[in-house]
């Protein structure tokens, strides 16, 4: 799949703002999206507009990632369709969305942000 081409930004209908909408039927596994990002301690981002943006690194306790582009607007669900992955032997480092079950076209690619990101947040409520 061509990772240009599986989403467009869109307004949500759940009043999230804008997201992630699939453009084309997604496979499980299937790669929806590559972006590349920049790995740093987290305290850097953390007086930062982009602390909502980042991801909590999966291997390095005390760093996060984040994603330029597109991955950077995929929305939070506690049912989920999709996963990232991150990739530092790219240089720049790369995160990817993976499909974790099918999507079809027209609905909103999820990812669960995690307890981390709610639990440091305390200001912000899930939509």
């Amino acid at each position: 799949m061509r990772p240009e081409q599986a989403v467009n930004v869109q307004a949500t209908q759940d009043g999230k703002g804008r997201g992630l909408v699939s453009t084309q039927h997604v496979r499980a596994n299937d790669i929806i999206l590559g972006c590349p990002c920049i790995e740093d301690e987290t305290v850097a981002f953390q007086n930062s507009v982009a602390i909502d943006y980042v991801f909590e690194h999966p291997d390095k306790k005390g760093n996060s990632v984040l994603p330029f582009g597109m991955c950077a607007l995929a929305n939070h669900s506690d049912d989920p369709n999709s996963t990232w992955d991150f990739h530092e032997t790219q240089s720049p480092p790369l995160m990817y969305i993976r499909a974790t079950r099918p999507i079809q076209p027209g609905e909103e690619v999820l990812l669960d942000y995690g307890a981390q990101y709610w639990s440091s947040r305390p200001q912000l409520h899930k939509k």
